[in-house]
């Protein structure tokens, strides 16, 4: 019988071996990523850097500690959409949210 050779990820970051690319995709996006992008209507992008407690942290005080949870939050969010609306046209380029920096660019 012949045995398949696992081939393993390495994390970069912190050295931590995974049996699969999914695990270590799944890995650095909770632990590694620090920033989230947010498309808004206007085309404009808002980036939302992890606060010091480790987690995207929304308008509203709810926290979340993965991307895409935080991302399906903000589509329902009904304090974000009203922040978002109200800084329609301003040309600040940083804001602050929660302890969050928030990057508009």
């Amino acid at each position: 019988m012949d045995q398949h050779q696992v081939k393993e990820t390495k994390c970069n970051h912190c050295n931590e071996m995974f049996a699969s690319k999914g695990k270590y995709d799944y890995h650095f996006r909770r632990v590694h990523q620090n920033d989230v992008k947010l498309n808004r209507f206007d085309q404009e992008t808002i980036s939302v850097r992890r606060s010091t407690n480790e987690k995207f942290v929304c308008i509203c005080d709810k926290g979340y500690q993965v991307r895409e949870s935080f991302l399906r939050h903000q589509k329902s969010c009904q304090q974000w959409k009203d922040h978002v609306a109200s800084h329609d046209g301003d040309c600040d380029s940083e804001l602050s949210i929660q302890g969050n920096l928030i990057n508009v660019v």
